[in-house]
């Protein structure tokens, strides 16, 4: 309520699946979780696609990408959110 302090929280898992037009508009929802928190997501895989476009976006909006598990035309996608100190960096 008002006046209360804002906590950041520690994980933000998207539902539905991404394509990376999609991946671009969430990460603005993304960018709420916590320093060392994570963002999880499904994203449209598709034969021939480089997750290097993906794995870009993320480390511009602050993420480094661990884990990702293919399944059929999907991917889930887990990124962790860097520390402030080393998003200044990047």
């Amino acid at each position: 309520g008002e006046g209360c302090l804002h906590e950041y929280p520690d994980a933000i898992v998207v539902a539905h699946t991404c394509s990376e037009l999609d991946l671009k508009r969430l990460l603005g929802v993304g960018r709420q979780v916590r320093p060392g928190g994570v963002f999880i997501f499904p994203v449209r895989s598709v034969a021939g696609d480089s997750p290097l476009a993906v794995d870009w976006l993320l480390q511009q909006a602050g993420f480094t990408s661990e884990q990702r598990i293919e399944r059929g035309r999907r991917a889930l996608i887990v990124a962790r959110r860097r520390p402030a100190a080393l998003q200044k960096a990047a």
